[in-house]
């Protein structure tokens, strides 16, 4: 099997010397990617190659054949020996002077072919010089890789220069018809190769022209010989590439773009010889020197035969004709549009000039729909254009012309309105159309019409009739395909309901009206104040005169409405009294209508009846306007009387034991001398308009203004008296205006009491009728206030001093003063006058400068004509203030003297059954509260102020324990003279967040008491305060806890301290009273109570509070000494009291100094010496560092 590869010539670079000239290689590769091992004895071998035709031209391509075969034969052998498709091979050619030209390298094997195999491969020879020289022989050896193997050298072959380039030829044309062509070709020279001579040529052409001449010529040149001439140049057997010449004879031919329709453009076409003029000729006397004239606007009268010659060189040729025809344009003269109703075809038409008439859907393009004078269009449901224009001998009418179909809408009845009436007559009826005018009939089809128009006026028709219309639209004459029905509808009137109702009503009863039934009616009421309803039986509340009058009904069918019918209803106007039942407000029979009065009408009570009304239990009262009649009585006990508007009395309005609120929406008056003895239990206020008073009123429980103002006439007292404080609520949103007369009962009116105006202009004189301002004897002053920060001057010398100063003038809101009202004993009530104060107290700078006798307590009071809560959440302005208050409470026998009790954290030194100590702060009252100590300023400034968050009624003004978050484990303590009742107490209590020192939120300083008969008995802190209550923390388990206790006495005698209480405290909870003075302890949970000696002065060392859960056996721990020694059996027991990790050195000895024994111990060792064998006395000497501590012991075996 043979096979051919066609090669790529690859172009190299190359050089000469003078000796040498360097052959170019061209190399071929063949890749064929099988790899071949080499195994056995045969060699793969390639035959002796080939060449297929000589002689061998530069330029051209050569085949080379030869023969390759496997080294182990038919290819049965190791795959090393075999040629295969990775084979390559690398063609030589090697000159007559042996130098190897490698060619390329190819591949061209089928390894499905037996072995062995013929190979042809296509070898590219380069046409140069330089890498093939003449004059000298060549020949080829071909070698392959993957298997190598080498061929023997082919028979030597020349290998000649192809001549180039290719000859130069041109010719003598164009050249008229009859003259000489004459054709010329250059001799062949190759820049590139040596000198050649002796080319031949070979020309050939048109008419079978063919000539080995170098330049042939032609004679009497015809148009035949116009055409391409080549010619070729042969050397050495090697011929060159083929060159040509265009040759011109001088003679055009002619053409034109017709036939062309009239109008258009015409244009005469000749065809181009060079350097020739033209020449036209035709109808009409045209003639034109253009080559290509053309003729804008065809006429017929341009149709004819056109004429062209062409001159070269002043050769003019034969003539040359062409035919025009022009034809005429068709048009369209007439048209015919048409018209219909509705959806459906229409018949068009149109008439031309000439030619066929076509149709068209479009103004322009698309395809004829149809020909001819007439068209019918397809069905259509709108309005539609259609188009047509005629054709003639290939011409069309310039444009379409357009003619229009119409489809006239057909009317419709778009809606109608039937008509209806109650009893015979005229119906009106309507319709609406989509167009056109509508017709009514009384058939639904023939018949004349009876009107035109949307809306019909039947005739008087009796019972129901159908009437028909339809629309037509003149213009198009199209009309409603068929009638619609429209009904004029005659209904039945019902007959009148008979009205009634439960006439006459009394004022708040209820209006009950009725209406006999009718089936399948509905019902509709009018009346007085613009009542309606369309109940059958409607009923109406709260009547009033208002609602006095006819009411009239009428029932509907249908839509059909009877007569009317109506009843009168009689409003009877007030609530009158009757007392038939019983005396309680809130029994309806005993009011006439039996209703309950309310806001709406007045209640009047008549004189002369034997039950009379009492509001005690039930709802709250209410009336417009009461009216109580001369013999009568109206009683308010522990409930509410609500009135909207006047009050008038000639009998007894008694509501010293209920409430009265003033409700109206209009201004109200409280006539003088309208309530019983001119007093009530409680007055409300809530009348946005206002509420007057005009004469006295005095008020012995709460007045409340919830809205608008209270005008009190300069006439309101509230009353104070053994049981309770008249007070003025602080939770409404009104104002009281004008004067108000306040009073404070006084148990006992001896000494001092700490006052605070509830006015916003009180003076000290408003006090003169109830105390002297000095005394009548000694001359001493009776009201102070306090300075805190009071100094003065002794012999020229500034001196801190009491904060006591002597006042006059006015009295400052929410501070406290202090006056003194004498010897007298007697009760007494103060009476105070002015506006009262209400909403936000403003704010007060206090300061504590840390003086010796004042120490930061400010005197302040109760503003507010209530009591005031220092627990309040909300509503306090206090900073840097304890948290405690202070209350003074006057001697029993002097007069400039007394005791204080204390308050904090729900914990206060006073009897809570007393209330001596709470947390509510009555009206009027004077309290002294502390700015906060600091260690590190000097100076330390606390603002205080309150709003009516603070405010509360508590008429008893007792002691209100508020809920506590956890149960307060407390000792009372308590010191007194054992021949006074009077006593000061002292209250400690146990908390984990406490300390050792002050804390203000849990602690209250003491404030001494000036009662020289009631001692002050205080707890001393680590950091030296004098505290009246004191939380500390619980002592640790196993362990006790002590704390100093300070008296302060202005007289000596004897004294006791009584443990008064314990709570929430175990009963094994040790509590210890140590008297260091008397070297005694007392378990007070045994003993309550210890009696002592005392000398006046200031006492702060003497006494200790110690507390254990462990009862306490050794003395020293509660004498504070290092040890202890008592005789147990009759050995000698120390038991040491030293810190945890002290040691020391105990010594027995006689008394004249023998030491008997020495032991060490530390801490709480207790320690035994039982070698003591003898009676007498011995001394147990300690001693811890330089320390010498000694005891005596008596031991009697």
């Amino acid at each position: 099997m043979v096979k051919n590869y066609s090669l790529t010539k690859i172009s190299h670079n190359f050089k000469r010397d003078n000796t040498f000239i360097s052959l170019l290689f061209l190399f071929v590769f063949l890749v064929v990617s099988i790899n071949i091992q080499a195994q056995g004895q045969g060699q793969p071998s390639i035959g002796t190659p080939i060449l297929n035709g000589t002689p061998v031209c530069g330029g051209s391509t050569v085949e080379v054949r030869f023969t390759v075969t496997d080294g182990n034969g038919n290819g049965n052998g190791n795959d090393n020996k075999r040629f295969k498709a990775s084979t390559s091979y690398s063609v030589y050619i090697i000159p007559s002077d042996g130098t190897s030209v490698l060619n390329n390298t190819f591949s061209g094997y089928d390894e499905n072919n037996l072995d062995p195999q013929l190979v042809t491969l296509s070898v590219p020879i380069s046409n140069n010089s330089n890498s093939y020289p003449t004059s000298r022989d060549y020949k080829i050896r071909v070698e392959s890789s993957n298997p190598y193997a080498v061929s023997e050298l082919s028979d030597p072959f020349m290998i000649n220069n192809t001549p180039t380039p290719k000859p130069t030829v041109s010719n003598n044309g164009p050249v008229c018809i009859g003259s000489t062509l004459n054709l010329f070709a250059s001799t062949a020279v190759n820049w590139n190769l040596p000198a050649v001579t002796g080319p031949t040529y070979n020309w050939t052409g048109p008419n079978d022209f063919n000539s080995t001449l170098q330049n042939p010529s032609l004679t009497n040149a015809s148009v035949a010989m116009a055409g391409t001439y080549t010619v070729t140049s042969t050397v050495n057997g090697c011929t060159s590439v083929v060159a040509s010449t265009n040759v011109i004879v001088n003679a055009p031919t002619v053409s034109n773009n017709g036939p062309v329709c009239a109008g258009l453009t015409l244009n005469l076409f000749a065809s181009t010889v060079a350097g020739a003029t033209y020449n036209w000729t035709g109808p009409n006397g045209f003639a034109s020197t253009l080559q290509n004239p053309s003729f804008t606007n065809a006429s017929a009268a341009m149709t004819g035969t056109y004429t062209v010659t062409s001159t070269v060189n002043g050769c003019t040729s034969a003539g040359a004709s062409t035919n025009i025809i022009v034809n005429a344009i068709p048009i369209i003269t007439d048209t015919s549009p048409g018209s219909r109703c509705g959806t459906g075809t229409v018949v068009l038409g149109a008439v031309a000039s000439s030619g066929t008439i076509n149709w068209y859907a479009a103004a322009s393009g698309g395809s004829s729909l149809g020909t001819g004078t007439t068209f019918t269009t397809p069905s259509i449901s709108s309005n539609k254009t259609y188009y047509v224009d005629a054709t003639s001998n290939a011409c069309t009418t310039g444009s379409r012309t357009a003619v229009v179909a119409t489809v006239n809408p057909i009317p419709t009845i778009t809606g109608s309105t039937p008509g209806s009436r109650c009893g015979p007559g005229a119906v009106s009826l309507g319709a609406t159309a989509s167009a056109g005018t509508i017709n009514w009939y009384a058939t639904a089809s023939g018949g004349s019409s009876l009107g035109t128009g949307t809306t019909f006026t039947t005739p008087s028709v009796s019972s129901s009739t159908t009437f028909y219309v339809d629309a037509t639209v003149i213009a198009s004459s199209c009309t409603t395909a068929t009638r619609t029905a429209v009904i004029a509808t005659i209904k039945p009137i019902p007959s009148a309901p008979v009205a009634g109702s439960n006439s006459p009503v009394c004022a708040g009863g209820s209006i009950n009206l009725t209406a006999s039934f009718i089936t399948g009616a509905t019902y509709s009421w009018t009346g007085p104040n613009g009542f309606n309803s369309t109940l059958q039986n409607p009923s109406l509340t709260n009547a009033s005169a208002a609602m006095g009058g006819t009411y009239t009904v009428t029932s509907t069918m249908n839509g059909c409405t009877s007569v009317d019918a109506s009843t009168n209803i009689i409003i009877n106007a007030s609530f009158i009294w009757t007392g038939n039942t019983n005396s309680d407000w809130n029994t309806a029979s005993n009011w006439t209508c039996n209703s309950i009065p309310n806001l709406n009408l007045d209640a009047i009570i008549p004189g002369g009846l034997t039950n009379y009304p009492i509001l005690n239990s039930g709802a709250i009262g209410m009336a417009k306007a009461i009216q109580i009649n001369s013999g009568a009585t109206l009683t308010i006990i522990d409930n509410t009387l609500q009135i909207a508007g006047s009050v008038l009395n000639s009998g007894i309005f008694n509501s010293l034991n209920g409430s009265v609120a003033f409700v109206g929406a209009a201004v109200q008056s409280i006539p003088s001398n309208v309530f019983f003895n001119n007093r009530i239990s409680n007055l409300i206020i809530n009348n946005p308009a206002g509420v007057s008073s005009s004469g006295n009123l005095e008020i012995t429980g709460f007045l409340r203004v919830e809205s608008g103002n209270f005008n009190t006439g300069n006439a309101l007292t509230l009353i104070s008296n053994p049981t309770q404080t008249a007070l003025i609520e602080g939770s409404g949103n009104g104002q009281v205006v004008g004067l108000v007369r306040m009073q404070r009962y006084l148990d006992k009116a001896f000494g001092y009491k700490y006052f605070s105006s509830p006015f916003q202009n009180s003076v000290v004189g408003d006090f003169a009728p109830y105390m002297d301002f000095s005394d009548p004897i000694s001359d001493f002053p009776n009201f102070y206030r306090y300075n805190e920060n009071r100094n003065i001057n002794i012999n020229d010398t500034l001196r801190y001093a009491t904060g006591w100063v002597v006042h006059s003038g006015n009295l400052n809101i929410a501070e406290g003063y202090a006056l003194n009202f004498g010897p007298s004993t007697a009760a007494q009530t103060i009476e105070l006058i002015g506006e009262v104060n209400n909403g936000t107290i403003p704010v007060r700078q206090l300061l504590n400068h840390h003086r010796e006798y004042t120490k930061g307590f400010h005197l302040v009071g109760n503003p507010y004509p209530s009591p005031i809560d220092w627990n309040a959440n909300n509503g306090w302005t206090r900073t840097n203030i304890d948290d405690a208050i202070h209350f003074f409470s006057a001697s029993d026998n002097d007069q400039y003297t007394g005791s204080y009790t204390s308050f904090v954290n729900n914990v206060s030194t006073g009897n809570n059954t007393t209330n001596s100590s709470p947390n509510i702060i009555p009206s009027m009252q004077g309290f002294f509260i502390k700015v906060s100590d600091s260690d590190a300023e000097d100076l330390v400034t606390g603002t205080f102020g309150m709003d009516n968050k603070v405010r509360i009624n508590d008429f008893n003004q007792e002691f209100f324990r508020a809920s506590e978050v956890y149960l307060k484990q407390l000792i009372r303590l308590e010191a007194n003279f054992k021949t006074e009742n009077k006593n000061d107490a002292l209250v400690i209590y146990f908390s984990p967040y406490a300390t050792q020192n002050f804390e203000k939120e849990m602690d209250a300083h003491k404030l001494m008491n000036t009662d020289p008969s009631v001692p002050s008995f205080y707890n001393i802190t680590e950091n030296q305060k004098t505290l009246a209550i004191n939380a500390i923390p619980y002592p640790e388990s196993k362990s006790y806890r002590k704390i100093p206790l300070g008296i302060k006495t202005d007289q000596s005698g004897e004294m006791k301290i009584n443990l008064a209480s314990v709570e929430n405290l175990n009963s094994s909870f040790n509590i210890y009273l140590i008297d260091h003075e008397k070297s005694k302890g007392q378990n007070l949970r045994n003993n309550p109570e210890y009696t002592f000696s005392i000398k006046e002065g200031m006492h702060n060392s003497r006494f200790e509070l110690m507390f254990s859960e462990e009862e306490v056996t050794s003395p020293a721990i509660a004498f504070n000494e290092p040890f202890d020694v008592a005789v147990e059996d009759g050995s000698v027991v120390v038991s040491l009291n030293l810190e945890e990790n002290e040691v020391g050195i105990i010594r027995a000895s006689t008394v004249n100094g023998q030491i008997i024994q020495t032991k060490e111990a530390g801490g709480k060792d207790r320690v035994i010496f039982d070698g003591i064998t003898s009676n007498g006395v011995y001394i147990i000497n300690l001693q811890v560092g330089k320390a010498q501590h000694a005891k005596k012991v008596l031991i009697k075996k």
